[in-house]
């Protein structure tokens, strides 16, 4: 991943501070009405835009689900899990996983990311079709 120099204006610090305050991988409508209590007058399109800018840099991770997409704050690898139903997404812990998927490459392969999506349905999904 290439890291962009850029402008951090108002907007891309409360998308940035949104991000990093939340743990639900929240959905650029969601972005926009947090950052609307402090920033009242911005747009989905601003949020949109920003999101992207904030990606291409390096700083916001995005994962895609049925439902849309999602942003993420942390940017270090880490693997994520997707349920189908709801479209929440939960963070997971670094897999061990990781090293063995990088041994079984063939030899003069050379990795650059892993990222690790598993998607099924989360335990409250789950319970709820029970």
């Amino acid at each position: 991943m290439v890291l962009i120099a850029m402008r951090m204006t108002r907007q891309r610090q409360q998308i940035l501070a949104v991000l990093a305050a939340k743990r639900t991988h929240p959905s650029a409508e969601e972005v926009l009405a947090e950052v609307r209590r402090v920033l009242p007058r911005v747009s989905l399109g601003s949020v949109y835009r920003n999101l992207r800018l904030l990606r291409e840099a390096g700083l916001v991770r995005e994962i895609v689900t049925s439902e849309g997409r999602r942003y993420d704050a942390v940017t270090s690898p880490h693997p994520h899990f997707v349920c189908e139903r709801c479209s929440r997404v939960y963070d997971l812990a670094e897999p061990v996983a990781a090293e063995a998927l990088q041994q079984a490459l063939p030899e003069g392969f050379a990795v650059s990311q892993i990222h690790l999506e598993l998607r099924g349905t989360c335990s409250e999904c789950g319970s709820q079709a029970s």
